[in-house]
């Protein structure tokens, strides 16, 4: 069996190229959520993530994911 090269990049797309084309940069929003989440242990989930969407668009200056994308992907 041969594979071109061509071929396995088609179908197995690089780490790189999947989080480039990302519009969100969820290590940082994992990142800040856990912060968040060790400094406020009283807060609910929901509590935590209005103050991850504010603290990602303080600190990246771009618009925050919804408060729904974000809970699938913390809970992944």
């Amino acid at each position: 069996m041969r594979l071109l090269s061509a071929d396995m990049k088609r179908f197995w797309r690089s780490i790189n190229e999947v989080s480039g084309r990302s519009k969100y940069d969820w290590d940082a929003i994992r990142a800040i959520f856990d912060e968040l989440q060790r400094q406020n242990s009283e807060m609910s989930q929901n509590e935590l993530i209005l103050e991850l969407q504010g603290t990602y668009e303080d600190r990246l200056k771009k618009d925050a994911p919804s408060r729904s994308s974000i809970q699938r992907k913390i809970n992944t």
